[in-house]
């Protein structure tokens, strides 16, 4: 048996709690993946997540509760064969459900960034945790 250890690089980025902050977020995971990755579907990888990134950071501005002072924020964990990210925002989201099962639809105008989503990452779940909602997906290169 060979094992071997494969590097994981976290990175962190907290955003003020507004939509123009969305290309803030989707230039911090560009140039991450544009520096670490190095694999033959690299652009086409590097579109899927900054798709990813846009969606969820848009509903994590949309439906956040902006009573709360409180920053949305990015967790990123990269390798060679995957990309983590978990987006930490104040407040309960009440469409978990279709987040899990984008089959869900929910009566607000919109609704497709959870079928994007979740067509392009491997693993996505959102959880309601101490008054936060996080969104977390994984996807393998």
């Amino acid at each position: 048996m060979h094992c071997k250890a494969i590097d994981v690089e976290t990175y962190q980025i907290e955003l003020s709690n507004d939509l123009s902050q969305l290309d803030t977020a989707t230039k911090f995971v560009t140039h991450l993946l544009e520096k670490n990755l190095h694999n033959p579907e690299k652009e086409k990888n590097i579109d899927d997540i900054e798709l990813v990134i846009s969606e969820a950071c848009t509903n994590a501005f949309k439906y956040s509760d902006k009573t709360k002072n409180e920053t949305i924020k990015l967790e990123i964990n990269l390798n060679q064969t995957s990309i983590e990210v978990k987006l930490q925002s104040p407040g309960e989201n009440k469409y978990i459900e279709s987040i899990q099962n984008p089959s869900i639809a929910h009566n607000e105008s919109g609704g497709n960034g959870n079928f994007i989503m979740k067509a392009l990452t491997d693993e996505i779940q959102g959880q309601n945790i101490d008054q936060s909602f996080i969104l977390t997906f994984k996807k393998k290169f």
